[in-house]
């Protein structure tokens, strides 16, 4: 049935002086606050914000720890009698069976996933995000839409506020938190969730929630501040360059449009939001420093001038839309025409055609063509505000390929839940790491099958169906939400789509309690509640649950944190510490191989090689297509002398990662990546130059910033190869910066005249030159140094390189010109006599 409510204006209050009447002439109840409303607002923002400031919740602990308080609070709420759980409708159950059959469906992978540990934590990951949509279904109901949506937008609007401060005020944020959150592509926007398409996701679901607080509110301060946020949130989605995040920010917004009712009456507050968000975006398109992530004092100036900009360009956006509203409900602003169904679909058919003539008289099937030739391109658009005009798919034509291919091999039940990083690096067609699909959608189909993929889709899927369903049976602000909601989860259905936002927990999270408001918000009045032994019966098996949901979250959570405690005392040196946290681990998870890979370790600094090799054996047991288990385990068979066992486990590791360059078989007998013992002075390569010290290279005239883990060079010259110093993680590779390069010089103390240089460095599609240099002080930037000693070279492991030095040099600068995707590595740097 068409529920009918008053429709004379979105923007008037729902009630007036006297006492309230519809259409009809019939009193209809003052709209009063709900005593619960404040916690319905403030708990789903308090969750967004919280986990937006922990990186997003990505963190297996952070995330578990939300998981976990989210059961128990939904467990004691349900056996206290709050909100029982027969008032949920049948839409609300369908949701929740879905949902809970996609969390068993992973969890029964553990049955023929190639590694129980990966499984096990994504079971984690979504029981976590299973008690939070419990959570919400259980405070959520008719009449108690907008105080969740409010929470979820207004947390997401100040993850936007946080971020955007972020580029403009840098010095208001401790250094660390700005170096960790842009560790490769200095230009894009990405604290605090530390992925500048995460921050762009989570602007995306937030901004059309924002965009309907400031057209709905009932109070116009409420409007007017919402107001002053969109904005903001535009230019925070512009400066993360995340093509992808800025389609689902429009998308939802035009989907906010089309599924409100009256629309004309939006044009007012749309065109103001319109102006103020276009003008942000030009303005920072005017300051270069600012826009391409700089820290200089030309980029902090423009920082200033930008924060004015905002601020005040907010005040006024916020004061015309609280003087419109005003102005509405006092009856100073004409009326906006209602336009009936038929007209209103008659105007968009027509608009449509136009569209699809002018797209086909301007070469638009050409366009597309070509675009979708790019599309399936690898190439990397770049950093900078052109990638937004690229068509470039940056490799995830190659990604979901993979996934599509993992899904072939086993379409009912996929690979295993956490594996396709296993499987890429097996199967890949482009060089580079990554862990997932980057789609929701496809790693679901390729990890979990068309199973998995029917379970999470149809739960998508019906939150979107009954969102727009809903949008049409309701009237008047009750329309407005419904659309608000459904938009958002439109926007939150594009980002996961072609990205891996399910894995930053504050995304996913933020659209369940979306989710969870849009299927209860038709919900009948509570039915009455059943008999004792009924509420009895509910609770213990709610009670099993929650138990099971918990022990699932809680297993990988704290496993994590042991690991993570052993690898800090191994770094410590403490290795008989590390060996008994990682003992514990595997107490815990004794299907999980991390904890054994790390006894091997600790076992080899031990001196115990027999020992390292039998927990690196069981490894391989317990991860069987992961190569790093067996390159450990090459690397333990070499030091206990048993060459030919461990150039078997280095093939098998070059057979699952045949990319891998550096698992050459020449260091089978090294330990795989080289030397396990340190290296004497005189090789069988020549004699050893001494070495004074290496000093990292990274000027400001080649795109660096001047450090580059300045800390970690002495590795590279210590003697132990089993130390490297590495440049910071480029995803992107140098040219996404862009960067023209980075590297690592050493000091000999005097002028030599080497022969030759053997480096020992890891990855592939790393390329790199050296140069020298005989004065007591080296170059700041690279020109000076002159042409380089050698050819390019490429990363292969361990090499010798013959330089043609013709005078002697004191400095040897190791330049590194490219890398595709990740880190150069360097193990050891020598020069030969």
């Amino acid at each position: 049935m068409r529920v009918r409510q008053p429709t004379r204006d979105l923007m008037a209050p729902d009630s007036s002086r006297g006492k309230p009447t519809d259409h009809g002439g019939r009193r209809r109840l003052r709209n009063t606050p709900e005593p619960g409303a404040a916690a319905r607002f403030l708990v789903p923002f308090a969750v967004v914000v919280y986990l937006g400031m922990e990186s997003g919740g990505f963190d297996t602990l952070v995330r578990g720890q939300v998981g976990i308080a989210a059961w128990w609070i939904a467990l004691l709420g349900l056996i206290a009698g709050i909100n029982p759980a027969v008032r949920i409708g049948r839409t609300g159950w369908i949701a929740t069976t879905l949902l809970a059959g996609f969390v068993v469906w992973t969890i029964t992978a553990l049955a023929w996933s190639s590694s129980a540990e990966q499984t096990m934590i994504e079971a984690g990951r979504v029981a976590s995000y299973l008690g939070i949509f419990l959570l919400a279904m259980l405070i959520a109901g008719r009449d108690r839409l907008r105080p969740m949506l409010a929470g979820v937008g207004t947390g997401c609007a100040a993850i936007a506020t946080v971020a955007l401060l972020s580029r403009l005020e840098p010095n208001w944020f401790p250094e660390v938190r700005i170096a960790d959150a842009l560790p490769t592509t200095q230009s894009r926007l990405a604290y605090p969730l530390n992925y500048w398409n995460a921050l762009a996701g989570l602007t995306a679901v937030g901004l059309p929630l924002i965009v309907w607080l400031s057209v709905t509110a009932r109070s116009l301060p409420v409007r007017g501040g919402a107001a002053a946020l969109a904005p903001m949130m535009a230019l925070t989605a512009y400066y993360t360059f995340s093509r992808g995040g800025i389609i689902a920010c429009f998308v939802g917004v035009v989907a906010l449009v089309a599924l409100s009712e009256r629309r004309l009456s939006l044009i007012p507050t749309l065109s103001v939001l319109a102006v103020a968000s276009a003008g942000l975006i030009w303005a920072a398109e005017q300051r270069p420093s600012l826009r391409s992530g700089l820290v200089d004092q030309t980029a902090l100036a423009e920082g200033d001038q930008m924060l004015v900009a905002v601020i005040g360009g907010g005040v006024v956006v916020g004061v015309l839309i609280a003087g419109i509203g005003w102005a509405v409900r006092r009856g100073r602003l004409p009326e906006m025409p209602a336009v009936s169904r038929r007209v209103a679909v008659g105007a968009a058919a027509i608009a449509m055609g136009i569209a699809i003539l002018g797209f086909l008289l301007g070469g638009g099937p050409q366009r597309l063509s070509e675009d979708w030739e790019t599309f399936k391109q690898p190439d990397h658009p770049g950093a900078q505000a052109d990638r937004l005009s690229s068509a470039s798919g940056n490799g995830r034509w190659q990604y979901w390929s993979g996934a599509v291919e993992a899904f072939t091999s086993e379409p009912i039940h996929g690979i295993g839940p956490g594996t396709f990083v296993y499987f890429w690096s097996q199967h890949k067609e482009i060089p580079g790491f990554i862990r997932d699909a980057h789609s929701l959608f496809a790693e679901v189909l390729g990890e979990l099958g068309i199973v998995g993929l029917t379970l999470i889709g149809g739960f998508v899927l019906l939150a979107l169906v009954t969102g727009v369903r809903r949008s049409f049976l309701v009237e008047g602000r009750e329309r407005q939400a419904m659309a608000a909601a459904t938009a958002s989860a439109l926007a939150f259905t594009i980002a996961a789509g072609i990205d891996w936002l399910w894995e930053i927990a504050v995304i996913p999270i933020a659209f369940l309690w979306i989710a969870a408001a849009i299927v209860r918000a038709g919900d009948e009045r509570p039915a009455p509640i059943g008999s004792r032994a009924t509420r009895i019966a509910v609770a213990g098996i709610a009670t099993i649950v929650a138990a099971a949901a918990i022990a699932v979250t809680a297993i990988p959570m704290y496993g994590s944190r042991i690991v993570a405690e052993s690898q800090a005392a191994f770094r410590a040196g403490d290795f008989n510490e590390s060996l008994s946290r990682a003992k514990e681990a595997t107490g815990l998870q004794p299907y999980a191989a991390t904890p054994l890979v790390q006894q091997a370790f600790a076992y080899e600094r031990l001196g115990n090689p027999a020992a390292a090799t039998a927990v690196a054996h069981a490894a391989t047991d317990a991860e069987p297509t992961n190569w790093e288990t067996w390159w450990v385990l090459s690397r333990q068979r070499a030091l206990l002398g048993r060459a030919s066992a461990a150039r078997a486990a280095l093939r098998r590791a070059q057979e699952l990662n045949p990319m891998a360059t550096f698992l050459d078989i020449e260091g089978a007998s090294h330990g795989g990546r080289g030397r396990t013992e340190r290296e004497p002075s005189r090789s069988e390569d020549g004699k050893s130059i001494a070495l004074n010290s290496a000093t990292d290279f990274d000027p400001a005239s080649s795109g660096g910033d001047g450090d580059e883990h300045a800390a970690d060079t002495s590795m590279a010259i210590d003697g132990d190869p089993n130390t490297a110093w590495s440049t910071e993680d480029y995803y992107a590779g140098l040219d996404g910066i862009p960067k023209d390069g980075v590297g690592i010089y050493v000091d000999a103390g005097k002028p030599v005249t080497p022969s030759r240089m053997q480096l020992r460095t890891g990855g592939g599609g790393r390329t790199y030159e050296i140069h020298g240099w005989n004065l007591d002080t080296p170059p700041a930037d690279l020109p000076a140094w002159g042409p380089p000693l050698t050819r390019e070279l490429v990363s292969r492991g361990r090499q010798i390189v013959d330089l043609n030095a013709g005078e002697p040099h004191r400095y040897f600068l190791i330049w590194i010109t490219g890398i595709d995707r990740g880190r150069a590595t360097i193990y050891e740097i020598r020069l030969l006599e």
